[in-house]
């Protein structure tokens, strides 16, 4: 007997057509589509306002559910819109899976309410890929509607994961898994060439990123130059680090680029502003170790060790100092690549996950 997964994602086609795999909710669906106790995975995305449709960001998925919606009031609405938008979804979802069996919701949504849908399961399984409630880039109305949606995931679900125990305090004890993030699908680490900057960032630039640390770091190191690797949601923050001297924006990429892009620096960065943090646990670590980087960090996060350095734990002299006898050590980076276990990768730590849900189905052989 196999399970099949209706996966209510965050993220859509289209982001993954733009940027690949590369973030928890896509990530975790791949998993589950890849194990040999997986039956069918039918991906329902988001409806897309007709706007979205007329800017071209439709794509063809096979196992993506596609629907545009013709409200075109209520897509005004921003985010809150998706709170009930989901609904019109429901016939072409049903017709979908209405000869499946061992039906599990797989839910990643932060304030869509997919539990009051009435699709037939057997099991809801909900995701938090991040904090919402305290998200930077949500207002205050939309956290409300966060709020509201974590109250009935608190009685609807039978499992609620997240990334860590803080973002998971406010759900019933009894439903909480942490799954902090992991590694997916890591490339290979090929010979490396000599690179071109000191330090580089992966990720999407928010004004949770902690400029002030950078602009201090590249006056203190007289080797600082930077490689910054993602789309920028803040153009003020984009305009302020442009105007530092040597540091490169880089802009958009994809997953697949991974490999080639830790070629070309030597220190991983994770600059948060501690106080917009959204209890989280970056993928960008994971990657970061796989590589051979040490990693500068504004935040202890789930995985530590000497090469991983809090540079609000010391002055900014010692942590030069530091990180440059790293650097000059021949074994560092085996060192730092042994750092990460088999528990580390995606795969095994979603296992525990499907087991609670075999149980429940009663599908684990005995």
């Amino acid at each position: 007997m196999h399970i099949n997964y209706l996966a209510f994602p965050y993220r859509n086609a289209y982001f993954k057509k733009n940027y690949g795999i590369s973030v928890r909710d896509l990530q975790i669906i791949e998993v589950l589509k890849k194990r040999p106790d997986t039956g069918k995975v039918l991906i329902a995305d988001r409806p897309l306002t007709v706007y979205e449709a007329l800017l071209g960001r439709t794509t063809e998925n096979s196992d993506h559910l596609r629907h545009i919606s013709l409200d075109l009031i209520g897509a005004l609405k921003g985010r809150s819109w998706t709170a009930n938008c989901y609904a019109e979804l429901m016939p072409k979802l049903l017709n979908e899976i209405t000869s499946w069996d061992n039906v599990v919701i797989l839910d990643f949504t932060p304030i869509a309410n997919i539990h009051t849908l009435g699709i037939p399961s057997q099991f809801y399984w909900y995701d938090l890929i991040d904090n919402f409630s305290i998200h930077n880039r949500f207002t205050a109305k939309e956290k409300e509607l966060v709020r509201r949606k974590y109250e009935s995931v608190s009685q609807h679900a039978n499992i609620i994961t997240g990334v860590s125990g803080r973002a998971l305090a406010r759900f019933p004890e009894e439903k909480r898994l942490t799954i902090t993030n992991a590694l997916y699908e890591p490339g290979k680490n090929s010979q490396e060439s000599e690179p071109d900057f000191k330090y580089g960032f992966l990720g999407f630039l928010t004004n949770k990123f902690d400029v002030h640390f950078i602009e201090r770091l590249a006056r203190a190191d007289p080797h600082f130059s930077l490689v910054i690797y993602g789309d920028s949601y803040d153009k003020a923050l984009a305009k302020q680090l442009s105007r530092i001297s040597k540091i490169t924006l880089k802009g958009k990429f994809k997953k697949d680029d991974t490999p080639n892009i830790m070629k070309t620096f030597q220190v991983g960065l994770i600059p948060y502003l501690e106080s917009r943090s959204h209890d989280g646990s970056p993928l960008k670590l994971y990657e970061y170790l796989h590589y051979g980087k040490p990693v500068l960090t504004s935040i202890d996060y789930e995985i530590t060790g000497s090469a991983i350095v809090n540079y609000n734990k010391r002055n900014l002299d010692e942590t030069l100092l530091y990180l440059t006898s790293i650097l000059k050590n021949p074994t560092s980076k085996q060192e730092i690549i042994s750092m990460l276990r088999r528990e580390d990768y995606l795969e095994n730590k979603i296992e525990q996950v499907v087991s609670r849900i075999q149980s429940h189905l009663g599908l684990l052989s005995t």
